[in-house]
């Protein structure tokens, strides 16, 4: 909902904070100057090592249940920049930037990595990992460690691929060609990859050819020896696309080919779910994603060499 807003400031000295009249500023829709401002009650402690939450009190109950304080000033929606000040007004931290109206923190939680163990008055985005909207167990837990991988949902292996959003269909692998299309022996077509486009192999550029190659070859080595193999039908993408082949996500011993594929830079990310309709381990597929096709651009993988 519109009211699900929560900030959480955490202490991570060995010693209790008084908090004692320190300032939240909220720069509201790009604003240049304090829109708002919201003033920690004098009296107001945080133990060493602890959260203290502030949730909107027309959140949904869920997050409303993990409040520690109930701000009605938590009016922000993604293009805000939000700073902490002391008693004495000095900043002591930041969220956003100042003067940018363009959205981009809605409807996700962010979170501080772990490894993160200083405030920053200059906010760095890469200081912070992204999280499902809905994932209030993160919350009054810090630090915590991003999960470092994901499965399926159990739950969808009863629904049925052909018919159903989020069905799955156990198959056994034939061949591959490409690194993002294979014939499995229970379809009656080819089936191609949600969400990556991988180099085509008759491309007239050896280069490209190479690593049209090297995708084959990594999706070949991982299906012809899996155990178990299961199509997934993407709620968001559907089951077929315009070449009468099947679309699909596959997941081969409990790991999904697809986002592999991005994150050793056989494809750019080609995936993105407006609905968010996929998380797993409190993580949206898209962000699974984003970040898969991140690691490979900065470890200069396949097709970011």
């Amino acid at each position: 909902g519109a009211n699900n807003k929560a900030l959480e400031i955490f202490n991570g000295t060995d010693n209790e904070l008084d908090l004692s009249d320190y300032t939240l500023d909220f720069y509201l829709d790009g604003s240049d100057e304090v829109s708002h401002s919201y003033i920690l009650a004098a009296g107001t402690k945080l133990a060493a090592k602890d959260t203290l939450l502030l949730v909107h009190p027309d959140a949904e109950l869920a997050l409303r249940e993990k409040a520690d304080i109930l701000v009605d000033a938590l009016t922000f929606n993604g293009n805000d920049y939000i700073t902490l000040n002391d008693h004495k007004g000095a900043l002591i931290d930041a969220f956003g930037k100042k003067g940018v109206a363009i959205v981009f923190f809605a409807n996700q939680i962010r979170v501080r990595k772990s490894n993160i163990i200083q405030s920053n008055n200059q906010f760095d985005t890469n200081e912070w990992d992204i999280y499902y909207k809905h994932h209030y167990e993160i919350l009054d837990e810090h630090p915590t460690e991003f999960p470092d991988g994901f499965t399926y949902n159990a739950e969808h292996l009863e629904l049925d691929f052909f018919t159903q959003p989020n069905g799955m269909l156990k198959v056994t692998y034939i061949s591959n060609n490409d690194g993002d299309t294979a014939r499995f022996k229970e379809l009656d077509e080819s089936v191609r990859f949600t969400g990556i486009n991988t180099r085509e192999t008759n491309d007239p550029d050896p280069k490209i050819r190479e690593l049209a190659a090297a995708a084959g070859a990594f999706v070949r080595q991982r299906l012809s020896n899996a155990t178990e193999i299961y199509v997934h039908h993407d709620p968001y993408s559907g089951n077929t696309e315009t070449y009468e082949r099947y679309l699909a996500f596959v997941w081969y011993d409990g790991k999904l080919v697809n986002y592999e594929v991005v994150l050793h830079g056989h494809s750019e990310n080609n995936y993105n779910d407006p609905k968010e309709t996929l998380v797993y381990n409190g993580v949206t597929l898209n962000e699974w994603f984003r970040r898969a096709e991140s690691y490979a651009r900065a470890n200069r993988l396949g097709v970011w060499a």
